[in-house]
């Protein structure tokens, strides 16, 4: 997992911090984030939806994977049990480094 969150979660965090700000993880409700959900994956919480996010940063759907916004699970030739675990697994990289920065016990700057 700690290669997930030094190859996704921190820059795609990286990059919301260029966009939005420090703060944005005191928006994130950590019991609903799901990566798999357009409007509770973390682009969906604090965009409305994730497309709408990744619309606004200026970002693809590689890009989105690259970032761990989301699994692109077509692409990489997963079976829906292999996208729900791989989604699950993304979400506890985020949960990890967003109740980090939520307890500040880490800091992250663009």
């Amino acid at each position: 997992m700690l290669e997930l969150i030094n190859d996704r979660v921190i820059p795609g965090a990286l990059r919301l911090t260029e966009s939005q700000g420090d703060g944005w993880w005191h928006r994130i409700n950590l019991e609903r984030l799901d990566s798999s959900s357009d409007t509770n994956s973390v682009l969906g919480q604090l965009y409305g939806s994730r497309e709408k996010g990744l619309r606004l940063m200026l970002l693809d759907t590689e890009e989105a994977d690259n970032f761990g916004f989301h699994v692109n699970a077509e692409a990489f030739g997963m079976d829906n049990n292999m996208a729900v675990t791989a989604h699950r697994i993304l979400d506890l990289g985020w949960v990890n480094l967003i109740s980090n920065l939520q307890r500040d016990t880490v800091r992250i700057a663009a």
